[in-house]
């Protein structure tokens, strides 16, 4: 089962600190945001319980990666209290009075019933405990003469505007979330000598045209070489799936410039990154990811470093603290497991305790060229059945993907015909396994998808023809109809299966060899049983190829997607006469790849040797290559064995127990609905670290 197939799956956990943390004391929290003082880490959290925000709670650490002290929720909105309204998230910054009162600042939003927000502030003295005293009972409204309101006007962040890359300084400027009249883009702006009484300024430029986002900060960053100067850079939320667009600017008031490169910033199951600055004043970020419960099953993730590079393309990296999430090394290393024989599982299997506590896992890999079959990487067993799940660096040294981990081994040419196993698929483009329809009998059904989509289901088993035509194939099967089809709703166009001959290495089209009927006569949902076995294929074929064919079912997904028991499948080929074209097989990749994420740099040229780095905690995953971030995902639940996706190019293998809190936690799993119309069982940013899809950016930060 390909694991981008989601079931709900839940976790029942005696310990809420998640990757890094996530509060015990409320069942849901979302944005977050830091500040350091006295050698102390102050991570504030959003509290969602009933609505978008009630208030704000505090972690304390004295390192920002472990021992952290939950003081639960020190801020109860007055909005939300008195009257509903939501609150929006905060930022954190001394006052100008701070020498002489000690006073810390923070600001919030809060949105009101006319579909508009207003900005207000409270104080502390310890930056635990907040109030708003009577000097701070006015808001800071939109500015009619350059803001739409009704519109966004959502939380500020603010730097020095004197001093770029300080942390404290006044006049203070200020950029937040708001709609500019003529819908010019995202920017709220302006200025502050105080700390909270606000002067708004025009909303500065950005280009190449304006978009509506999220601000989550911006910051002056120099060049990480030591090359003079730096840029601005502004970290924007957009669209859904979620992603952190990445805008730069020569001065603090703009032009605002889209990101050539590695607009993408980070992507996954994550968003709304923000700065903060360390113990020693370096740039931090830190940003909110989730399970697969949810968004606001949401818990703070490790913080990130920044780096910018000389051709002025910002990256997020492993922050050096982050050390602190380690526990004592492992010894002696796990090594491969000489009892699992057909995948290379370590010899090390975490228990329930251990999956809670997490771990880090360092190795050294060899790019690949393009002609090698095993990228390196690691492998999660996946539980259930699911397909073991790879995080590997792809050939060129360029990506990183995710995917179904299934070593193909090739059918060989025979003299006869040859009947294929049916068990062992790749997916792609929402195709997916799951439990059979048919409870009583067991196994696992091929899903299509969802309604609309085209979709492949690839057998993963290379056809070697050795240089013969392939001469005939075919395949039978039995289906069922999605939710609300069969013969109880014969005005939906049913779905209809190609079977079809792709190249097995690149999995492009081949030759499309049979096309079925409209298939909706047997439901899922009035389920009376399968269809009789439905049979296509062809003989007298002379299908030539340079190199291995793989077999797929390409599912054109009408009114009604479908269900394929693999139980009752059968598919066969048969070669014939020697193939007058040359025929050079190729290394066939063990990763059905459903997702690639790339940070627009060069890693090195195969063959060379570059470090990886896995945080893995419950079910949550973070993967660098060369101290670099690429992405930050939830995944299924697994069975606490990991594996190498290619030993024979992995070396200085090292791992470490996380240093936080355990607790077994229990995984239910319910048992399966029917297919969902609206269903979503893959990413929609395949393309992950190149393009978010310019989806519009939404009002409400769920």
């Amino acid at each position: 089962m390909s694991w981008r197939f989601r079931n709900l799956f839940l976790l029942l956990a005696a310990s809420a600190d998640g990757l890094m943390f996530k509060s015990d004391e409320v069942t849901k929290q979302w944005d977050t945001w830091a500040f350091v003082e006295n050698g102390t880490y102050y991570a504030y959290y959003l509290i969602t319980e009933e609505s978008p925000g009630e208030g704000f709670g505090v972690a304390t650490s004295p390192n920002g990666a472990s021992n952290w002290t939950d003081h639960g929720y020190v801020w109860h909105g007055p909005a939300w209290e008195q009257n509903k309204y939501w609150q929006g998230t905060s930022s954190v910054w001394r006052a100008a009075d701070f020498d002489k009162t000690g006073r810390y600042l923070i600001n919030y939003s809060e949105y009101l019933p006319n579909n508009t927000q207003r900005i207000t502030f409270a104080q502390s003295f310890n930056l635990l405990n907040w109030t708003r005293p009577e000097q701070f009972d006015f808001y800071f409204y939109i500015n009619t003469t350059y803001y739409t309101d009704p519109g966004r006007w959502d939380t500020i962040y603010s730097v020095p505007q004197l001093q770029p890359g300080e942390r404290d300084g006044y006049p203070r400027l200020g950029y937040w979330t708001a709609s500019p009249i003529g819908g010019k883009g995202t920017f709220g702006f302006g200025i502050t000598q105080d700390g909270y009484h606000w002067e708004a300024l025009p909303s500065p430029t950005m280009l190449p045209q304006p978009i509506g986002a999220e601000i989550g900060a911006v910051e002056w960053i120099p060049y990480a070489s030591g090359k003079a100067g730096g840029a601005w850079f502004a970290m924007l939320g957009y669209g859904w799936p979620r992603t952190m667009l990445t805008y730069s600017a020569p001065t603090a008031y703009g032009p605002w410039w889209r990101a050539p490169k590695n607009v993408n910033l980070l992507n996954g199951s994550c968003y709304f990154l923000r700065f903060f600055r360390g113990l020693k004043n370096e740039l931090l970020v830190t940003h909110q990811s989730w399970t697969n419960l949810g968004t606001h099953n949401a818990y703070i993730a490790p913080y990130k470093g920044v780096e910018m590079d000389d051709e002025g393309t910002l990256r997020l990296t492993y922050w050096s603290g982050n050390e602190q999430l380690k526990d004592t090394e492992l010894q002696p290393t796990p090594t491969l497991d000489p009892v699992v024989q057909k995948l290379p599982y370590l010899n090390k299997n975490l228990t329930m305790e251990e999956r809670s506590k997490g771990v880090v896992l360092e190795a050294v890999v060899t790019i690949p060229t393009a002609h090698e079959p095993d990228w390196p990487g690691f492998v999660l067993e996946l539980s259930g059945d699911l397909a073991p799940l790879a995080i590997v660096l792809t050939p060129g040294g360029e990506e990183v993907a995710i995917g179904d981990f299934l070593p193909q081994s090739p059918i060989p040419y025979s003299p006869s015909a040859v009947a294929l196993p049916t068990t062992d698929w790749l997916f792609d483009d929402g195709a997916s396994r799951m439990p059979s329809r048919d409870a009583a009998l067991g196994g696992s059904d091929i899903r299509s998808g969802g309604p609309g989509q085209t979709s492949v289901a690839k057998l993963a088993h290379p056809l070697d023809s050795q240089g013969h035509y392939l001469a005939s194939v075919h395949v039978c099967f039995q289906y069922v109809a999605g939710y609300g089809c069969g013969p109880q709703a014969p005005e939906k166009k049913g779905s209809t299966v190609t079977l079809t001959l792709l190249d097995a290495v690149n999995g492009s089209r081949v030759a499309d060899v049979w096309t079925s009927d409209a298939l909706n006569n047997y439901s899922y949902d009035v389920f009376t049983g399968e269809s009789p076995p439905i049979c296509g294929g062809a003989d007298g074929l002379a299908v030539a190829h340079s190199r291995q064919l793989q077999l797929g079912l390409r599912f054109a997904n009408n009114d009604c997607n479908l269900q394929l028991p693999m139980r009752t499948m059968n598919a066969s080929v048969a070669w014939g006469a020697v193939q007058p074209q040359p025929y050079q097989p190729s290394a066939v990749p063990g990763v059905g790849v459903t997702e690639r994420w790339t940070r627009d740099l060069t890693l090195g040229a195969p063959g060379e040797r570059v470090p990886i780095r896995l945080l893995y905690r419950r079910d949550m995953v973070e993967f660098y290559v060369k101290d670099y971030v690429f992405m930050a995902i939830d995944i299924p639940p697994t069975t606490g064995r990991i594996g190498l996706t290619a030993a024979n190019v992995t070396s200085a293998l090292r791992w470490w127990p996380m240093a936080l809190p355990g607790g077994n936690f229990v995984q239910v799993t319910p048992p399966p609905g029917p297919p969902s119309p609206s269903a979503r069982t893959d990413r929609a940013m395949t393309s992950s670290g190149r393009e978010e899809g310019e989806r519009g950016g939404g009002y409400v930060k769920f």
